[in-house]
């Protein structure tokens, strides 16, 4: 048997007393250590303190300087002012005006003062803005530039009052086509009617276009006509107060409705030398208005610029009555823009010379000088008797008794 094992021997530590523990501390093992406690606690309360001074200085400041009048200023603004419930300003009386192919005039009023101005969209939606009239006023005018001709452009007017409350309104405007830039054309200058202080000068256009004439007795003209500004294509002007027998340098003159002027070559005219009046040959025919067996007044100066035959007759006289077929036959073969027949019937009632002529059918003037005035001027003592005029109203050729045949009368016509 073996040797009996050795018991293991116990080695026994005193215990301190619970008196003796006092200040002990158990030695720090690794991850059992015990923090210990932090000190410096009047230190932060120090630099909070600090903190707080700094931020308060300039806080003060910002009460006391800003803050506090932005507050005295709010206190004295009376209530009205503050707006709250106004409402924006009315629009009204709106209206376009001086429209052309470019611009417009927009005017309106409000009913408390507002600025103005105004959004001009066109078509295609792009929009442009009017400058800003910012003077706070009732009336306002706005002026439109810079548009296009015949366009429709849709307009929102604006008016912002002093508290900013904004009332608008909208608009159409249509300009106007394109201005013609074309003068008109003249052509046809003619003169008629030449007597020894006067003639009537004719012209034509192609557009409406007003009147007037530039003469004198030189190329630099120096008188002018009273301007007839009547819109027309065809155009008359008498030049009065001229010198008998003088040559007259002249111009016409038409203005269109969009202020394009144009003014024909030069040309002239010359007056008639001045004449004696009565009824010899060589004379100026004396002038008269008589009427016609219809009611209707004819003068023998309204005919100026035509050849004039001027027969004075009767019912009762049979070599009269005998050749008015002839002189009818002459309104057929002669242009009446030509020759003209006026036959005068001496010292007879309306209602017989009415009756003789309800059995005729004579086209030619019949004219009624029923007091025999014209036969007296005329110094016509027998009937029939003719006088032959030409286009200056001088008479060129007389004839006492009747006509054997149309082709009498005609010889005498072209030799006017």
């Amino acid at each position: 048997m073996g040797a009996a094992t050795a018991a293991p021997s116990v080695v026994n530590y005193p215990v301190p007393s619970r008196a003796s523990q006092g200040d002990f501390r158990l030695p720090a093992t690794r991850g059992y250590a015990i923090p210990a406690p932090r000190k410096g606690g009047p230190l932060r309360t120090l630099l909070a303190l600090l903190i707080l001074i700094t931020l308060f200085i300039p806080g003060y400041f910002v009460v006391t300087q800003v803050w506090k009048p932005s507050i005295s200023l709010l206190q004295n603004i009376s209530a009205p002012r503050l707006s709250l419930g106004e409402k924006p300003a009315t629009i009204k009386n709106a209206q376009l005006s001086s429209i052309t192919d470019t611009g417009a005039i927009v005017t309106w009023e409000t009913d408390k003062p507002t600025s103005a101005q105004v959004i001009v969209c066109d078509p295609d939606g792009f929009c442009t803005w009017t400058e800003l009239q910012a003077p706070l006023v009732t009336r306002h005018w706005v002026p439109l530039h810079n548009l296009k001709a015949s366009t429709t452009y849709h307009l929102t007017l604006l008016s912002k009052d002093a508290n900013g409350k904004e009332a608008s309104l909208e608009k159409e405007l249509t300009t106007l086509a394109q201005a013609d830039t074309t003068p008109p054309t003249i052509t046809e200058v003619s003169v008629s009617s030449i007597e020894e202080t006067s003639a009537t000068i004719t012209w034509v256009t192609n557009d409406p276009a007003t009147s007037q004439v530039e003469y004198g007795p030189s190329e630099t003209y120096g008188k002018t006509s009273q301007l007839d500004k009547q819109l027309n294509t065809n155009h008359s002007i008498t030049l009065t107060g001229l010198e008998p027998n003088t040559l007259y340098h002249f111009k016409v003159k038409s203005t269109d409705a969009n202020g394009n002027e144009a003014s024909a070559q030069a040309n002239t005219l010359k007056t008639q030398a001045s004449l004696p009046i009565g009824p010899n040959i060589g004379n100026r025919a004396p002038d008269f208005t008589l009427k016609t067996a219809d009611g209707k007044e004819m003068s023998l100066k309204s005919l100026r610029g035509k050849k004039v035959v001027l027969n004075f007759w009767a019912t009762w006289c049979g070599p009269c009555v005998g050749e008015m077929p002839y002189f009818q036959d002459i309104t057929k073969t002669w242009n009446s823009d030509e020759v003209v027949i006026l036959a005068i019937n001496l010292e007879e009632n309306a209602s017989t010379v009415k009756n003789f002529l309800a059995g005729e059918r004579f086209t030619f003037t019949i004219l009624l000088d029923t007091e025999g005035t014209v036969g007296k001027r005329y110094e016509v003592s027998s009937i029939p008797r003719t006088f032959f005029i030409d286009r200056d109203g001088i008479i060129r050729e007389t004839k006492q008794g009747s006509f054997p045949n149309m082709a009498a009368i005609e010889e005498i016509i072209r030799s006017l």
